[in-house]
């Protein structure tokens, strides 16, 4: 049986997690947008600007003490104090305005377009950052990368009509402990 994980093992893998569904995400957007239905072209684009903007703000922004922050000293980057790039905060500022919440924000005269792009120069500061950390985090990274987990879990709610593959709504989203893995079956 495993070990269950340390504290710094379960924050790198949500690291982990959000570098992970911005390169997928990305990956979809780029590669198969002309055949995604409306619905998921927008799921994709929100999950997309959702993991930009927190890793962002994981690399640029450690005001809010309750986020985790790249210049943590558990990471052991503590020299990390990147200033933010050019059109990192406007990218931020977007996708709080126009994803993250319902603003007035949301309401733009002019549509302009999520580039996938953008998580290219976002991965590059990342990297940048992880090459910084201590030894162990980036075991811990690494680790992280084989093996993906959901951090979210569907629970049967006890009305057995509501369960199964095409009946689960929001409501029966759990957390989970991270640790479940995704594998090619599930």
């Amino acid at each position: 049986m495993d070990e269950p994980m340390s504290r710094l093992e379960r924050e790198v893998q949500a690291i982990e997690y959000e570098r992970w569904m911005l390169h997928e995400t990305g990956l979809v957007l780029r590669t198969r947008w002309n055949q995604l239905r409306l619905v998921d072209a927008n799921t994709y684009i929100e999950s997309h600007a959702i993991h930009l903007r927190n890793l962002i703000e994981f690399l640029f922004d450690p005001s809010d003490k309750n986020h985790m922050c790249a210049s943590d000293a558990a990471f052991g980057a503590v020299s990390w104090n990147e200033p933010w790039p050019d059109g990192f905060g406007k990218l931020f500022g977007r996708a709080s305005a126009e994803i993250a919440h319902l603003s007035r924000g949301r309401v733009v005269d002019e549509k302009t377009n999520w580039l996938p792009e953008h998580a290219a120069r976002v991965e590059e500061r990342f990297q940048r950052w992880l090459s910084q950390t201590s030894d162990e985090v980036q075991r811990f990274f690494y680790e992280a990368q084989s093996r993906h987990v959901a951090l979210f879990e569907i629970a049967p709610d006890g009305n057995e009509a509501e369960t199964g593959a095409a009946g689960r709504s929001a409501a029966m989203f759990n957390t989970l402990t991270v640790g479940h893995r995704i594998g090619p079956d599930e």
